[in-house]
């Protein structure tokens, strides 16, 4: 049984260790939480988009298509930062309008 890290999909058995794709898993999460808490409409969906595409770079790395699960990985970051970004604006209308 050869190592995951090590496996070369393409059959020349062990390859070059290459660093694992980030795949922002633990943001999109923490994006669909507050997503939920602050901006319903907007900042969910978007997280939901984010955590669906972090679950696409894993499976992409795990065929070893390197290339598509960094685009995936980039993805993720785009949509997570949107969701993030939506979300912090709704705190700060939460804010406005209980003061």
């Amino acid at each position: 049984m050869t190592d995951p890290q090590y496996y070369d999909p393409y059959g020349s058995g062990y390859g070059v260790y290459q660093e694992p794709v980030p795949d922002y898993r633990t943001w999109a999460i923490a994006a669909v939480v507050g997503g939920i808490l602050f901006s319903t409409f907007i900042g969910t969906p978007l997280a939901i988009v984010a955590l669906r595409k972090s679950r696409r770079v894993r499976q992409l790395q795990s065929v070893g298509n390197r290339p598509e699960a960094l685009r995936a990985s980039k993805s993720t970051r785009s949509w997570a930062l949107a969701a993030t970004i939506v979300e912090c604006l709704g705190v700060l209308l939460f804010i406005y309008l209980i003061h």
